[in-house]
Formats: structure tokens, sequence, C-alpha cells
């Protein structure tokens, strides 16, 4: 049967159209985390966890992310304080079945400072808003603090802020400020007792008055209680290109580890579960 060109037009049509489509689908922006090491102002990076992906707009696990690579990707690095670093080579990407399981390695050994990479096909503005360090001691920020340990059963643990961070998440115009918390109270052994706390929260201003929003943490209210992982402020940039910065925390326990994201949905901080690691022995 012999078809009229407006046919053999709307054919190629379907057909390019169907290759732009797998074509996009098979297209991924990887996010890998670089190891701080044993020595921070080492600037070797020694090791890096594929955390995940962006693909069509949505966020991708490790596994996903890692089935689509071919190992020749090119990253372009950054460092949460000074911006990007340049683009790299990381080398092949291995999965780790010994030790963390469904997570995915590099072992690259490049000598630069930085924190995290994201594929180099990544076409938007990594930090779109310049996080500020704010003073620890400030006294509305301390008052916050005591004010979530009031509500968690520590009105008697003092407000120690270790790290603070002011800056828009949502783009919204109005700034957010980020607080990170942690105290130490010990026993005569000397080993986390009642008073102990690590949290992070966001104090966000809504209709005109101030909220702290809890983000992650524990808090020892009960004698031998375990303490849990503390949490720590690991750096805040736009991941996905939506014109949003993410909350990237780590967090530290016995023996294991988390790394963990969390974005802006309604004005509420919600962990991505796609990207979140876990390390432990």
């Amino acid at each position: 049967m012999k078809q009229n060109p407006a046919q053999i037009f709307a054919i190629c049509l379907v057909l390019l159209s169907f290759s732009v489509l797998v074509a996009a689908q098979k297209t991924v922006v990887p996010i890998v985390f670089f190891d701080d090491g044993d020595n921070p102002a080492d600037s070797t990076i020694e090791h890096g966890n594929l955390l995940g992906g962006v693909g069509n707009g949505k966020w991708l696990n490790a596994k996903t992310t890692f089935g689509k690579l071919k190992g020749t990707e090119k990253y372009s690095l950054f460092n949460f304080e000074s911006g990007k670093k340049g683009e790299y080579l990381l080398g092949e990407i291995k999965a780790d079945s010994v030790t963390c399981f469904d997570s995915y390695y590099f072992k690259p050994q490049l000598k630069v400072t930085a924190n995290f990479a994201l594929g180099a096909n990544a076409d938007w503005e990594v930090f779109p808003r310049q996080p500020k360090k704010v003073s620890f001691t400030d006294a509305t920020y301390k008052k916050s603090v005591k004010d979530v340990l009031r509500l968690r059963g520590l009105p008697k643990s003092p407000a120690k802020i270790i790290q603070a961070f002011r800056v828009d998440l949502d783009g919204d115009g109005r700034e957010e400020v980020i607080l990170e918390a942690d105290y130490t109270a010990e026993d005569s052994n000397q080993f986390p007792t009642v008073g102990t706390y690590s949290f992070i929260i966001i104090r966000k201003t809504v209709g005109g008055k101030a909220k702290n929003l809890f983000v992650d943490g524990y808090f020892m209210t009960k004698k031998d209680a375990e303490p849990g992982g503390d949490p720590s402020i690991s750096g805040i940039a736009d991941l996905n290109g939506d014109g949003k910065m993410e909350i990237v925390v780590k967090v530290g326990g016995y023996e294991e580890n988390w790394l963990k994201v969390y974005e802006m949905k309604a004005g509420k901080p919600s962990e991505i579960e796609a990207l979140s690691y876990y390390c432990g022995v």
C-alpha cells in the first residue's frame, strides 16, 4: 500500500517524538557526595557515594540512577562555601555489597576541595542564593532553641547553637534561619544522660509570626536512654533545578551514619526519601 507524503510525515513525527522521549527518560543528573575523610584539611577526594539523581524533574534513588550511568560521565564539583570547582571524571562506580548494602561508590583520588558533585549536564544555578552565617549567640535564635527544648521535655538544658545560617530556601523572598543545636549532659561515668540533645530546626516567618520547624534530631528525656545520631548541616544548595534550596544533613551515630536531604514542601521541611543514604557495621 502506498502512503502519501502527509502520512509519511506524520509517521516520521511520531518516531521522532518517541526517540526524544526515550532519550529524555535515559537522561539523568547524578548526585554524588564526598566523604570528609579523617583530615578535613586534606584536599584529596578519596571516596564518594552516589546519593541518587534527578530525571525528568523527579528524584531518583541510587539504584535507579546507577542503572542509567555508563561510568564515563563528567561531573561538576562544588564546594558549599566557595561554589563550583570545575568538571572532572570520577571514574568507575562500584556497588558496595559488603558493608553498605544498596549503595554505590567512587574512588576518584582528586586533588580538589569539594563537598559534592552533580552530573555536568546539570544546567541550572546550583546556588541561586548564598547562605549567610549568623551569630550563635543571637538572643532571638537562642530563644527559638529554648522553646523547642521546652516542648520536647528538656526545659533545663542550656541552648547551645553550633551552626546557624540565613537563606531564602523556597524562593518566596523571605529568608529562613537554619539552626543546629547540640549539647551533651554527662553522668558520673561521662556517658550522655538526661538533658542531652542534638537537633536542627528552621525558623520561618509565617503570617508575620516566627515558627520553629523541626528537621531532624533527638532529645534524651529519660535516664539510660540511647542517644540518637547527631545531625549536622552539611550544606544548602539547589540539587534539582527547581529554584528551591535543599538542606543536606549528615547524621553520625555509633558505627553508623546517614546522609539525608530535606526540601521545603507546603512551607515545611520534608525528607526526600529517594536520596536517603545509610551505612552501618
